[in-house]
């Protein structure tokens, strides 16, 4: 945006460069500070991959829908609670499967982001390891399991609806004989493809 005015932008205007971080209501203080209130973690997703599971599952928001139906184990309170929610950690477990040789630190690091520099109303700082650790040991294997079965329930709808046996790219029909597709010539019936006897396999 534009320093002042809002008026077409010409070469050698002063603009600022944004990049967007959090939707979050205002807390101004007394001193006319402006800090964002809510909390962190709620507002720390997975981008493309939170919405590709959201489709594949076919619910919006269904970390968080999983989340809310998961008991912690045990007591998670003080320090643990005020930094971290089952949602958070749920994302940090997932994150863990597409950053394997990362520690704890650095997918927390990497979920949180640009949120740890965000201004919060309450002091916040990107958890320590040991945080996800205790947050995961509270939530237990269920709700990573029951994404898993969400996610094998809707991709094995999807292939009786599509029907995996006749998948088609353009005019070419697939086949898994060593994950090339070539173009053979056509048999009589059957154009541009490959007559297959399936009583021989």
């Amino acid at each position: 945006m534009t320093a002042a005015g809002g008026a077409k932008i010409r070469t050698g205007e002063l603009v600022v460069f944004l990049k967007p971080v959090a939707v979050a209501p205002a807390v101004v203080r007394r001193d006319g500070r402006v800090q964002a209130g809510g909390h962190p973690a709620d507002h720390a997703r997975l981008g493309v991959i939170g919405q590709q599971l959201d489709e594949m599952a076919g619910q919006p928001g269904v970390i968080d829908a999983v989340a809310a139906q998961t008991v912690p184990r045990g007591k998670v309170e003080g320090t643990a609670r005020r930094s971290m929610t089952m949602a958070a950690a749920l994302r940090a477990v997932l994150l863990m499967g597409l950053m394997p040789d990362a520690g704890y630190g650095e997918i927390l690091a990497a979920l949180f982001g640009d949120l740890a520099l965000v201004p919060w109303h309450v002091p916040f700082a990107v958890p320590a390891g040991t945080v996800l650790a205790t947050w995961r040991d509270a939530a237990g294997p269920e709700p990573a399991l029951l994404l898993q079965d969400m996610v094998l329930k809707a991709s094995g709808a999807e292939h009786q609806d599509h029907d995996y046996r006749a998948i088609q790219a353009g005019d070419l029909h697939l086949g898994s004989i060593d994950g090339s597709v070539t173009r053979m010539p056509g048999t009589p019936g059957e154009p541009g493809g490959v007559r297959v006897d399936r009583d021989r396999g």
